[in-house]
């Protein structure tokens, strides 16, 4: 498996295919670039380990930590077109097969002792003899330390990888019907779960507090399998509490930085329709408003290639893994999963500032937050959770002490033309978020912001609360919303700006959220309610 995302390792792997056909080679045979065959060879993206070559035309490679005070003792490797498996040819340690990643990607999982050479010996291989050396450094220093999941309640997708192993596999062995150890709850899984399309999910048990002392006052880090330009956003429900005790627990979701967006769709239900014969034959999905009837005439296809290989069948282990799950419903031929949001669909890592998973690329230094409000396209350190962004199915702010289970799904599925529309999967695969690790947070930032931005409506001055809402009644237009006051990082709704315009028509009601942080220190939050009259 190859240090870069799911979808594009399959479009590389299915380019390569039709190459060979169009050549009409009778073998596998790879270029002459010595660099083809370094990318057989790798770490899982995320690791705090990485393979870095002598040259490109070296056959020694040396695997290096990318934080110098860590080197752990257990990695997965992977190669791809391996003649037989990896060996310990110096120093002390294993090496494992693990499973199969993809066709002809075997994921090894290496253990070492000390410091060690492993000899890769490859089919095909450029090199005169095929074989390459990895030299490991000894293991040293103790892994994050930061809360860990103690559940995984369920999993359900609705994809290419959706057939019980690999990806689409809930357990460490690879495989949904052999499998006892539940991934995630020993850390980070390089090889972690594919979502599938929209509102695929992997729920968590797994106590957080809304705590704003927090670096930016993030409460848990989800870590997917994202690199920079190819988001798959997923957003976030969480089972959380106002007060302290446990009764009177309620899902809610976590508003990121596009849930007051116009394209954006709040509040419905997906439901996917598999037909397994017939000139039909395919996959089909509808979206209706939460709680709505299906209509037997507005399904629409959805799986381009009309291949059902990618339902989740019961045969690949999906009807003991995916749970009884509130707001999703499953029978032979139908899943729906209820009361998501669904957020536009692009190749723009900027477009989801906040509040996604698997957009930010992961690094290694689990459970240390970055800004959210301040990441870079190419920012390393997963994607950061504030429990301030509760919001209830109205889209106010819910004040939460706790939560105990966190659900994440895929919701970028939109056309960003606003028609309302699902983007079309091509032959690659659907626009799927992957999971790889969730945890809590290291450390202490500047604790509750002191910030008191001013925040007018036009010519008014509005009189907000940190984690408040406000009425504010206009005739119908456009007006300004503009902040002074505030900190560096201040978002009106999705745009980090100090003033953005906002047009409401008579009768019409809009909700615009004002974020307004600084340094380390948890943001100042506060949400609008413009009423046209």
């Amino acid at each position: 498996m190859k240090n870069i995302n799911v979808k594009r390792r399959q479009v590389m792997m299915t380019v390569l295919a039709v190459l060979m056909v169009v050549a009409m080679m009778p073998s596998m045979v790879f270029a002459a670039d010595f660099s083809v065959d370094h990318d057989r060879i790798s770490i899982g993206a995320g690791e705090p380990l990485e393979i870095t070559w002598a040259g490109t035309n070296s056959a020694n490679g040396t695997v290096t930590a990318t934080n110098e005070s860590y080197y752990p003792g257990t990695f997965t490797l992977y190669v791809q077109n391996a003649n037989g498996a990896p060996a310990i040819t110096s120093g002390s340690g294993t090496v494992t097969f693990a499973y199969d990643a993809e066709e002809n990607n075997k994921a090894y999982i290496v253990n070492i002792n000390s410091a060690a050479t492993i000899t890769v010996n490859l089919k095909n291989a450029t090199a005169n003899s095929g074989v390459y050396t990895l030299t490991c450094s000894a293991p040293h220093g103790t892994k994050p330390s930061a809360a860990l999941p103690t559940a995984v309640n369920g999993y359900l997708p609705v994809g290419q990888f959706a057939r019980g192993e690999g990806w689409g596999s809930l357990f460490t062995d690879g495989t949904n019907l052999t499998g006892t150890t539940k991934k995630f709850l020993d850390g980070y899984t390089s090889t972690g779960v594919s979502l599938g399309a929209a509102g695929g999910y992997v729920e968590f048990g797994m106590r957080v507090n809304n705590d704003p002392t927090n670096p930016y006052g993030v409460d848990f880090i989800v870590y997917g399998n994202a690199f920079k330009g190819n988001p798959e956003a997923a957003s976030v429900k969480v089972y959380g509490f106002k007060h302290s005790g446990n009764t009177g627990g309620k899902w809610y979701e976590l508003a990121g930085s596009l849930y007051y967006d116009n394209i954006t769709q709040r509040n419905k239900d997906v439901s996917y329709k598999k037909i397994s014969t017939g000139d039909k034959a395919g996959i089909y999905y509808q979206m209706t408003n939460h709680g709505g009837n299906l209509d037997a005439n507005k399904w629409t296809k959805f799986n381009t290639n009309t291949s059902i290989a990618w339902w989740p069948e019961d045969s690949e282990g999906y009807n003991s893994v995916w749970g009884s799950v509130p707001d999703v419903v499953k029978t032979d031929n139908i899943i729906t999963y209820k009361n998501i949001s669904l957020v536009k669909d692009t190749d723009t890592t900027g477009d989801y500032q906040f509040g996604y998973a698997d957009v930010h690329i992961n690094g290694s230094d689990y459970g240390t937050a970055i800004n959210p409000y301040d990441a870079k396209e190419d920012s390393k350190g997963g994607d950061g959770f504030d429990l301030a962004w509760a919001v209830d199915e109205n889209g106010n702010p819910v004040v939460l002490d706790h939560i105990t289970k966190v659900r994440v799904y895929t919701s970028a599925a939109m056309k960003a033309d606003g028609s309302g529309l699902f983007t079309t999967p091509s032959i690659f695969g659907e626009t799927s978020a992957e999971v790889c690790g969730i945890y809590g947070v290291n450390g202490i930032g500047d604790g509750d912001t002191t910030l008191n931005p001013t925040i007018t409506c036009g010519n008014t001055t509005l009189t907000t609360t940190n984690k408040g809402i406000v009425e504010h009644r206009v005739n119908a237009g456009t007006y300004a919303i503009t902040v002074s006051n505030g900190g560096s990082n201040t978002y009106i709704n999705s745009a980090k700006s100090m003033s953005n315009n906002v047009t409401v028509a008579v009768g019409e009601t809009k909700l615009v959220r004002v974020i307004s942080q600084e340094g380390s220190a948890s943001p100042y939050l506060t949400i609008i309610k413009i009423i046209g009259q």
